[in-house]
């Protein structure tokens, strides 16, 4: 399918989902050809405010789960966890948190004994505007790019027909990832009302070569498969920052007080 942002959480997680995605959505999606449900998927996506995602990944490092809501304009909470190691991020505006666990500080290496413990299941303030860091994944999921990047990338895409997912009728969308760059799978989209993507499934790899788009994760993605259910569009999410959160930049400088402003 086509290509979706990567997000990679200090590299413990690369993840890149496949979706299909500009004029205007509704009415009845099942009787449209593929290009113009792309096109109305990706209008209504660029409308969303906010939207919950949760899946299953599976990539080189093995399988993993991810949880997480998204705001407009630059806020988002995701919870990710693979191969024994977890990790929460919590992005507002400029400023980024992370707690994760002890053997997710110990996987990054470099970082002393001490400093592991300290960090271990806290809240930490952390740079956000690094590159591949928290700004740019909150750029790459926020609604408008993520609309955009749904159409980036796609190689031959035909219908699938019509079922019924978690109580609701939705269209299907098979691609076939046959075109350098792209990810053989599926997208289930709401058969009435906003064309809105339910469910995206990548059945396989990502077929080599093609011209990654930065703005949409980039680079060579690892994804074997995933299965990713998004949900609770436009809904109230309410996300702030952790309370008593270490300042990792004083940390690493040395600095005397440790707490976030």
């Amino acid at each position: 399918m086509p290509r979706l942002p990567q997000l990679s959480l200090c590299a413990l997680i690369p993840l890149v989902l496949s979706g299909c995605g500009s004029s205007s959505s509704g009415g009845d999606t099942a009787s449209k050809p593929p290009k113009q449900i792309l096109s109305d998927v990706q209008s209504a996506v660029a409308k969303v405010h906010s939207y919950h995602l949760a899946g299953t990944i599976t990539d080189k490092d093995g399988p993993g789960q991810l949880v997480g809501d998204v705001a407009a304009p630059s806020s988002l909470r995701f919870t990710i966890k693979q191969g024994g190691r977890a990790a929460q991020l919590v992005v507002t505006g400029s400023n980024a948190y992370l707690r994760a666990s002890r053997s997710f500080w110990q996987s990054q290496g470099g970082i002393p004994a001490k400093a592991i413990k300290l960090l271990s299941n806290r809240w930490v303030k952390v740079p956000a505007s690094a590159k591949g860091g928290p700004g740019d994944l909150v750029a790459e999921f926020a609604p408008k790019n993520f609309a955009r990047c749904l159409a980036s990338q796609t190689g031959t895409v035909t219908k699938g027909g019509t079922k019924t997912f978690s109580g609701q009728k939705v269209v299907v969308l098979q691609d076939k990832g046959d075109k350098p760059g792209t990810n053989p799978g599926q997208l289930y989209i709401a058969a009435s009302g906003p064309a809105l993507p339910l469910r995206v499934l990548q059945t396989g790899p990502q077929k080599p070569g093609g011209s990654a788009d930065p703005t949409c994760g980039g680079g060579s993605d690892t994804t074997k498969s995933a299965d990713v259910r998004l949900s609770n569009f436009d809904k109230d999410v309410k996300i702030s920052a952790p309370p008593g959160a270490l300042d990792l930049q004083k940390l690493a400088a040395g600095g005397g007080s440790t707490n976030s402003a």
